[in-house]
């Protein structure tokens, strides 16, 4: 949504001939953005999840990782640290109420928004601005 939102602001922008400052101008602008934003891990996660419906077993492994700011890191392994365990409890709840289609979709779109924002309100704070899977795979048996 946030992404749409973004496009939407700079093809009405462009159609005005404004410019919109939130956005970097330069190839320059968006390494500086770039290098603002730090990759933290939150952990491996394996997950298994029954479907009733179609009267199989999901088993779901997976390396997640976030974005935070480099002005927050500190802040967001404060808070990691202390809520760690529920973090990951609601990785896993958001695993095991997805859909198949959910796991199919290439990008991951729908379960990457839930994770965010579950996460960040458990950590109390908006500091992740990305979720990111890496080793990311799934078996239905």
């Amino acid at each position: 949504a946030t992404e749409t939102e973004a496009a939407a602001r700079r093809i009405a922008a462009a159609a005005t001939d404004q410019v919109d400052d939130a956005e970097p101008d330069t190839v320059k602008d968006l390494e500086v953005a770039r290098e603002e934003v730090r990759e933290v891990s939150l952990g491996k996660y394996y997950v298994t999840s029954y479907q009733l419906e179609s009267n199989t077993t999901l088993r779901i492994d997976f390396d997640l990782f976030a974005t935070v700011l480099a002005t927050k890191e500190e802040e967001f392994q404060a808070l990691y640290r202390q809520n760690q365990h529920r973090l990951s409890e609601q990785v896993h709840v958001t695993f095991r109420g997805a859909e198949l289609t959910d796991l199919t979709d290439a990008g991951l779109g729908l379960i990457k928004r839930r994770i965010l924002e579950k996460s960040n309100r458990t950590l109390g704070e908006p500091l992740l601005r990305e979720v990111i899977f890496s080793q990311f795979s799934f078996v239905e048996q």
